[in-house]
């Protein structure tokens, strides 16, 4: 996904990106342990907290039991 917004990227940049996007929703598992009844909830938390959301767009993915999952966009 990366490579479609931003052409082909090194390792350093890809880290810098999962830095930047990435790890502010996921960070809020480590310090409440797994989020399996939550995770879009939790990861929204974390992204309000990390970032100013005016004008940003946000993909959600929230999994459930078994193979279930579903992808949102705001």
């Amino acid at each position: 996904m990366s490579e479609v917004m931003y052409g082909a990227l090194s390792k350093q940049e890809h880290q810098g990106l999962y830095l930047k996007h990435v790890e502010p929703g996921t960070s809020i598992g480590s310090y409440n342990a797994a989020t399996y009844t939550c995770p879009v909830y939790a990861s929204l938390l974390s992204f309000l907290l990390a970032v100013d959301p005016i004008d940003q767009r946000l993909l959600c993915f929230s999994y459930g039991s078994g193979c279930a999952a579903s992808m949102y966009g705001l």
